[in-house]
């Protein structure tokens, strides 16, 4: 067989680890915890930055009245920290509606020709519609 890499401690080396560890387990545990408080502050710092940036966004469209109640929520993909599903529907049927509306003031504009306006936009319908390529 190999001899072991690691040299095994001492009789006296364990002798004073054995009456060492109970004065350290506590400073040990105190640390981690202080670790621990510190990790999860900054966490919840990042998550109510995050919900106060999405709120912000909100206010920029004007929808300083949409109560988008963020917290912890099961999504699809588990649970997640998000908007409620009440609230991303709202959002999407006003973003739903605002897309119509601008366009409907582009074809006003002239900014589509009738051509177009028959064949339907660009990215509509069709194979793979609504989906993403990142």
């Amino acid at each position: 067989m190999a001899a072991s890499r690691h040299r095994q401690p001492s009789d006296e080396a364990k002798q004073r680890f054995v009456e060492l560890w109970p004065n350290l387990r506590p400073s040990l545990a105190q640390s981690l915890k202080a670790r621990m408080r510190d990790r999860m502050s900054g966490l919840e710092k990042f998550l109510a930055d995050q919900a106060d940036k999405e709120t912000a966004v909100a206010a920029a469209y004007g929808w300083a009245d949409l109560d988008l109640d963020h917290d912890f929520h099961d999504t699809p993909q588990g649970l997640r920290f998000t908007i409620s599903e009440p609230a991303r529907r709202e959002v999407l049927g006003r973003l739903l509606a605002l897309n119509h509306q601008r366009y409907e003031e582009e074809v006003k504009a002239g900014l589509h020709s009738k051509k177009q306006a028959k064949k339907g936009r660009k990215g509509t319908g069709g194979k793979g519609a609504g989906s993403c390529h990142f």
